[in-house]
């Protein structure tokens, strides 16, 4: 039988990083707020936007969790939720992702 190996990215860490940063700095959550086990809604939604962005990144739904703690399902949900108030017609939500999405490419391959 053939063992799944996981295997993150080079720039998987350093897109982690500075995507937390970018959304603590962007939504004023702190980091650990957003690494805790916090459910409010604020944190929630900052939390989702990060797992969205990192995977627009073109990180894997395991690479995110492991960067947030969280299980690949709960990255899976977070990201949906995130699509779902983008189809609902919530632009700034759109832009934002956008605007995150280069922001953090740039500055991860600016620091590998």
């Amino acid at each position: 039988m053939k063992e799944i190996v996981y295997s993150q990215r080079p720039l998987d860490p350093e897109i982690g990083r500075v995507t937390l940063k970018l959304i603590a700095d962007t939504t004023g959550i702190p980091m650990s707020h957003m690494l805790g086990p916090s459910k409010a809604n604020n944190v929630s939604r900052a939390r989702q936007l990060a797992m969205k962005v990192m995977r627009e990144c073109g990180m894997t739904f395991h690479a995110i969790g492991t960067a947030l703690g969280r299980d690949h399902t709960s990255v899976i949900y977070g990201v949906r939720r995130v699509d779902e108030q983008i189809l609902e017609g919530d632009t700034k939500l759109k832009r934002l992702v956008k605007l995150g999405v280069s922001v953090v490419k740039e500055e991860a391959a600016n620091a590998a």
